[in-house]
């Protein structure tokens, strides 16, 4: 007689508490199963989506990058920035992504070449891009959406395809 054992993964185990996680928020938090909310909760994890699939192709690659964050970070900060003090949304955005490249490509130049470990050569180069744009770029504490950033102020609105939300 074969004895069958249950093997999870943990893909399955984390699968399994996020979904008892959301069943125990929908039952006993009053407005947690509305369409705003659960908008609101895609809208606030997307960009640590992104991130996480950054990361996925780094670590693939048997590395670790640091500095994604500060450098997502401060490159939309910065292209923020440059929209509310005369750029275009377009060209503010173009500006914040080729500063982002270049962070990744000094950052690849660097571990490849130089032959610095890469949890060191991201670690100094987060702080780097962190103080760098704080310091010589940016003059404000808070950068917040600029007025001419219509074409992406629609999540803002709750808009999603043509349906609204109250």
């Amino acid at each position: 007689m074969k004895i069958s054992r249950f093997h999870l993964t943990q893909e399955q185990i984390v699968i399994g508490i996020a979904a008892a996680l959301f069943i125990v928020f929908s039952v006993t938090l009053s407005r947690f199963f509305v369409a705003e909310n659960l908008f609101t909760l895609v809208r606030n994890v997307s960009a640590l989506g992104i991130l996480a699939t950054a990361m996925a192709v780094v670590v693939l690659g048997r590395g670790m990058d640091l500095s994604i964050v500060s450098t997502m970070a401060m490159s939309t900060a910065w292209a923020f920035y440059l929209a509310g003090h005369g750029f275009s949304i377009e060209t503010a955005l173009i500006i914040g992504l080729g500063f982002a490249l270049m962070v990744g490509l000094i950052n690849g130049m660097i571990i490849a070449y130089a032959e610095i470990p890469a949890i060191f050569c991201t670690l100094a180069m987060g702080i780097f891009v962190f103080g760098i744009v704080r310091v010589k770029l940016i003059d404000f504490e808070v950068v917040y959406m600029p007025p001419n950033a219509s074409a992406i102020a629609w999540m803002e609105k709750r808009y999603f395809l043509s349906w609204s939300w109250p």
